[in-house]
């Protein structure tokens, strides 16, 4: 009989440090029919993979404890595809900490055991509840560890009840159906939409199961590749018909079982399942050797090494509103200037931004990693985004747009997302949500000389990122070239209320415009504002409760002057002309201006002062009337609001 050894990486345990987790379930041949007793006798489990199993999975060891990789299936004397995953995982990601979590039930069916229901907290069979309370309380044993867990695929071998006629044909018939309809609700339950479900075809000798074609037929339809209506994105059909089956083990008690593989199928299916989830976590980039492609530590409670009397610089602020009435603050900060030390930060207010926390959450890249330009915004859907860009060095020719989201903005430290990348570029202002329902996010791509990515040349534009799925996927819609005086673009969306859009693009010259009449997807060329002039910076503009547009720059809107005297005025025929230009801040050195609209009508703007002398984040609060007449008639206006100021000295 062989020896289990332990070997392998030790990882050092850390607050932040990542488990990558893999679900296992199905039914007998997920539980696993292969033999301890025929495997080699020098293999070795590594250590930086671990199990944990429901009480239906019997390991020899308690259930719904973490354990080191083991053997679990229906007794300790069989295995399914845990080992073979685990291993080959293990030699693929050697630096990666690896969690599995398993249930499974010889004899379930999709159709009954294994149904989902509708949506969370709906009817569903028993196998499923008891795999979603085995992965909850999985997850949260991690977390109590101190990991990060991120459920990375699910390992899905399941079929066979399906296609055996014990409940009639209905069951194959449907099986197409329940398969999608199952994988779309694990990324459901578990809130994560883009977990790969690699997946076996079943029953690979034909048998008296009156059901098999049409069961596995259905698993070919919903293979990613397969190129039909039926495809599931991330679902990844393995192939194990050539596997050794029950039948074919030494001194098997199942001589005539074709229905279950065996020792060497069993550990062979799992390798496959490891080549094959590491493959597509190469091909799409979430697994890529690349730092700057890896998601950036969430830090929650940050150390004295973010500390106001440390921080040397900061600037590039963001703020938004909670429906509650919560204010967030972003900005970025972090070594002496901008560059690979820089990193993102948050703070709130519960008084109406009369008083701020101290940071809540710092996004901060490991190694010549930045993270920079964030952005704050409440989707429609009352949730609320942090997006920032991330780049090697000060800019490696692609960086990347990414987000960490919070379904509770008005908690004062809710629980965020773990973070995602939408795609390529650099976003520092708000989305815009189209009348037609689209979210477009806009993203620059720069064009500074850079020789990486050469592949991007052809996409070095103010663009525009799109979502149809309330920001469950993003891609590319399209962008705006500015033959002339480009600069950071930092630009800006609004919508006509004829459906036309209107792109403000920061450009050498002061403000550049482009229109799309296609809801994004073609741009004219960037031209010179024939109403705007303005410094080489950031400036705000923004459609407000009433319809009309709030605009924020340094002096007046057919000025170009230094960053000073910040003003807000307000236009009532999108843009023709404006009105009034409330003073926020005359002094010089004040910039890069965002706002929000609250909802009792209040606008607050943050901007920032003299990044590494004063190091101030400051907020201004007044209203659309305020703004229109250029002087306070609301009686609610304050300037100069302290949201956060940094004291660390450069040496």
């Amino acid at each position: 009989m062989m020896a289990l050894l332990a070997m392998g990486l030790e990882v050092a345990v850390s607050g932040a440090e990542i488990v990558d987790v893999y679900l296992i379930g199905g039914q007998s041949n997920a539980t696993g029919q292969g033999y301890v007793r025929n495997l080699r006798e020098d293999l070795v489990l590594p250590k930086t993979v671990r199990i944990f199993h429901s009480e239906r999975i019997v390991s020899g060891k308690a259930a719904y404890t973490w354990l080191d990789l083991c053997p679990a299936s229906e007794d300790p004397s069989r295995f399914g595809p845990e080992l073979g995953f685990g291993i080959r995982l293990a030699e693929l990601e050697p630096k990666s900490r690896i969690g599995l979590i398993k249930h499974a039930t010889s004899g379930s069916g999709l159709w009954n055991d294994w149904n989902p229901g509708m949506a969370p907290g709906k009817p569903c069979g028993p196998d499923f509840s008891l795999f979603v309370q085995t992965v909850e309380r999985g997850m949260q044993a991690l977390r109590e560890e101190g990991f990060d867990p991120v459920i990375r695929g699910m390992l899905w071998l399941q079929g066979e009840r399906d296609a055996n006629g014990r409940d009639g044909p209905a069951p194959a018939a449907a099986y197409r159906q329940n398969l999608q309809h199952v994988i779309a609700r694990f990324r459901e339950q578990f809130k994560a939409p883009d977990m790969l479900f690699a997946y076996v075809l079943v029953l690979p000798v034909p048998t008296d199961h009156p059901g098999r074609d049409v069961v596995r037929q259905a698993q070919r339809d919903c293979d990613q590749n397969s190129a039909g209506a039926a495809a599931v994105p991330g679902a990844l059909l393995v192939d194990g018909d050539d596997g050794s089956l029950r039948r074919d083990d030494p001194a098997t008690p199942y001589p005539r079982d074709v229905v279950h593989f065996g020792t060497d199928g069993i550990f062979q299916l799992g390798q496959r399942l490891a080549d094959r989830i590491h493959g597509e976590r190469l091909a799409t980039g979430d697994l890529s050797g690349d730092p700057a492609l890896d998601p950036a530590p969430v830090i929650r409670r940050p150390s004295r090494r973010y500390a106001d009397a440390v921080r040397m610089f900061q600037g590039i602020p963001g703020i938004e509103c909670a429906p509650g009435g919560r204010l967030w603050a972003t900005w970025y900060t972090g070594g002496t200037g901008e560059g690979p030390e820089n990193c993102v930060v948050l703070a709130t207010s519960k008084d109406k931004g009369t008083t701020w926390s101290p940071l809540k959450l710092v996004i901060d890249p490991p190694g010549n990693i930045r993270a920079f330009d964030p952005c704050l915004w409440l989707d429609p859907d009352g949730r609320l985004w942090l997006f920032y860009a991330q780049s090697r060095s000060w800019y490696d020719g692609r960086a990347g747009v990414w987000a960490v989201v919070t379904e509770q903005p008005d908690a004062e430290d809710p629980s965020w997302s773990r973070p995602r990348r939408l795609g390529h570029g650099i976003m520092m202002n708000k989305p815009l949500v189209l009348g037609s329902g689209e979210w477009l996010l806009p993203a620059a791509l720069w064009n500074t000389g850079e020789k990486n990515y050469a592949e991007l040349d052809d996409y070095r534009r103010a663009n525009v990122i799109v979502s149809h799925d309330h920001g469950t996927t993003w891609h590319l819609a399209g962008g705006a070239r500015i033959p002339h005086g480009r600069d950071c673009d930092e630009h800006m969306l609004m919508e006509w209320k004829d459906g036309t859009l209107n792109m403000f693009v920061r450009t050498t010259y002061g403000i550049g415009e482009s229109l799309s009449t296609d809801r994004g997807r073609s741009w004219s060329d960037v031209v010179p504002s024939t109403t705007l002039a303005h410094t080489t910076s950031r400036f705000f503009i923004r459609r407000l409760h009433s319809g009309h547009w709030l605009l924020v720059k340094h002096g007046e809107p057919g000025e170009r002057c230094p960053r000073e005297r910040l003003k807000a005025f307000v236009s009532a025929d999108e843009g023709k002309t404006w009105e009034g230009g409330l003073l926020l801040d005359e002094r010089l050195g004040v910039s890069y201006p965002d706002g929000v609209e609250c909802s009792d009508g209040t606008i607050r703007i943050i901007y920032d002062y003299d990044r590494t002398g004063a190091k101030e984040i400051l907020m201004a609060a007044f209203t659309e009337a305020d703004a229109r007449v250029g002087k306070e008639v609301s009686g609610c206006c304050r300037r100069r609001v302290l949201v956060n100021k940094a004291t660390g000295s450069i040496p």
